[in-house]
């Protein structure tokens, strides 16, 4: 199978690489969400919590550490295996990098908007975990009334099903 020959164009000549990806950067920089915001470390789980006793594992706070840590971290660089064909082999390769890097832009805009998902995500959860370690302690409530009288009913069934059973396998045991 031949490879066909790529020709460089008036149009793929004026594209600098390096000036492209420039740009790219630039404009991704720009458009990423707030770093400034101080996201908390649980790498000691209850040292730092405030909290008498831990309210959750060790593991947990580990992968609630890991969330915070790698929240932005889906961003994505070019690997390219360049060609080794003789002739060919200069052409096919700027166009492989020219189409990786137009494919990097794209997957690096998706990054940037799971990026802006991961940082909710994780806000949410450091929030819900820091309001389930500081909420007061909660006496444990006795039954209400009604409750003890729905219990009292259940088990006096309970002792009447419990005598028919006993009454039924000893006329099927005469």
């Amino acid at each position: 199978m031949k490879a066909k020959a790529v020709e460089p164009t008036a149009q793929t000549q004026d594209l600098d690489v390096q000036t492209i990806m420039a740009r790219i950067r630039a404009s991704l920089i720009e458009q990423a969400p707030d770093s400034d915001v101080e996201y908390p470390t649980f790498a000691a789980a209850c040292a730092r919590s405030g909290a008498a006793t831990p309210s959750f594992t060790e593991e947990m706070y580990y992968q609630l550490e890991q969330a915070n840590l790698n929240r932005d971290q889906v961003w994505t660089e070019l690997s390219l295996v360049e060609s080794q064909m003789p002739l060919l082999g200069p052409f096919v390769n700027r166009f492989k990098r020219e189409l990786h890097q137009l494919v990097i832009y794209y997957v690096n805009m998706l990054g940037r908007r799971q990026v802006t998902v991961n940082d909710a995500l994780v806000r949410a959860l450091n929030q819900l975990v820091d309001a389930l370690e500081h909420r007061p302690e909660q006496p444990a409530q006795e039954p209400s009334a009604e409750a003890n009288r729905a219990i009292q009913a259940l088990q006096r069934e309970i002792a009447e099903l419990r005598a028919r059973v006993e009454s039924l396998e000893h006329k099927s045991g005469e």
